[in-house]
């Protein structure tokens, strides 16, 4: 490697701060010999001038979206309505909006999903409409297209600008890597995976999509290994779901929703309980899940899994129809999760995964059935 000789200085403007990110950022590429496409050559030298409160406002914005939980989620959408408010053409503050707006409807918490939807497709419009060769806005764009239309043409479309826009966008490999494994391509997905990781280490969200690509791959040690490095009870629990180790999943469930991780860890616990024969604390579950709703009562979602726990095939595949007709966006999961293998060979599953655009069948994966922790097969508790 050619070491730099030079040394330059760049004053600007607080307003000009991104213009002069960019700046810096060609003058050492040219410096280490870097060829630059004519894509990332344009978009470096057309940075627009942006208000130095606003642009405050979208770094605390995008430090909270790290946060996962919902409260810090809602902290990250105020800080980037309080950036965009402060100016208005302020692309990248709109893009993570709609980012942020999809992992609120991802949490199926506080927010609904419904209520997202065209929050998430309006600010996604106006970023794109503000700068197109935003490689942020394309991202945005690719997941509302994945999560809301399961356009997955589409959606692949504009993971894939995003990359060529900007060849180092952790997020834009990360969201790619999810939609190639929401799909079964899993080897495709691992790939994309590690680049996210490599450029965003820290990243949970990277982390936790390399952790579902590996778990559905069944490389269930390797999986682990790499959760155990953030210690997230939640997410080995789902690990040993996928494992069908339900004894295994239930203490760290239960410490995750202790912790109050997320909707989605208590629906698992609820889910463990009644695949391990206990339906008692199943249903204590759903109760819990309905309490603790800020409209009374669970989203269908969760609601559908823990009734698949407990063996309801009836009742979980009516919670997973009126999570369509409400747009939950977990729904991406059905093809690969092998929670629900039971559901694979029913005419209503089979409607279902054509409405969300997956290819044509077999739904039934040919891969090895889950195994409990004494290694016989799960078997689950006869229908209520």
């Amino acid at each position: 490697m050619r070491r730099m000789t030079s040394t330059k200085s760049y004053e600007r403007d607080t307003r000009n701060v991104l213009a002069m990110q960019d700046e810096v950022a060609l003058a050492i590429a040219k410096e280490i010999n870097v060829r630059l496409t004519p894509n990332e050559q344009a978009h470096l030298a057309s940075a627009p001038a942006v208000n130095p409160e606003a642009l405050d406002a979208y770094l605390k914005g995008l430090y909270y979206l790290r946060l996962v939980t919902d409260d810090n989620v809602a902290k990250a959408i105020a800080q980037f309505e309080e950036a965009i408010k402060l100016d208005p053409n302020f692309a990248s503050a709109y893009a993570w909006l709609a980012l942020a707006y999809q992992v609120a409807a991802d949490n199926e918490g506080v927010y609904t999903p419904a209520e997202m939807m065209p929050k998430e497709k309006a600010a996604v419009e106006r970023a794109i409409r503000l700068d197109d060769n935003s490689a942020d806005a394309h991202v945005a764009f690719g997941e509302f297209k994945m999560a809301f239309e399961h356009d997955w043409v589409g959606s692949e479309r504009e993971f894939r600008r995003a990359i060529e826009l900007n060849p180092n966008s952790a997020g834009a490999h990360d969201q790619l890597g999810a939609l190639l494994a929401y799909q079964g391509r899993l080897d495709e997905a691992l790939v994309e995976n590690q680049r996210a990781q490599a450029l965003d280490p820290l990243n949970f969200w990277v982390l936790f999509d390399t952790v579902q690509t590996l778990t559905w791959q069944g490389e269930y040690e390797a999986a682990t290994h790499l959760a155990s490095t953030v210690d997230i009870p939640f997410m080995l629990g789902w690990i040993d779901l996928q494992a069908g180790k339900i004894t295994d999943a239930i203490p760290l469930l239960q410490k995750a929703n202790a912790e109050q991780a997320s909707p989605l860890a208590a629906a698992d616990l609820g889910y463990a309980y009644g695949a391990s024969g206990d339906r008692i604390h199943a249903m204590a579950m759903i109760e819990e899940l309905n309490k603790h709703s800020p409209r009374g009562h669970a989203q269908p979602y969760l609601l559908a899994i823990v009734y698949l726990g407990m063996g309801d095939h009836a009742r979980a595949l009516d919670g997973l129809e009126k999570a369509y007709a409400e747009h939950s966006t977990l729904l991406n999961l059905l093809k690969m999760d092998r929670i629900f293998d039971p559901l694979r060979s029913e005419p209503r599953f089979i409607a279902l995964m054509k409405e969300l655009n997956f290819e044509e069948g077999p739904w039934d994966l040919k891969r090895p059935s889950p195994t409990s922790t004494t290694g016989s097969p799960r078997v689950a508790t006869p229908p209520i």
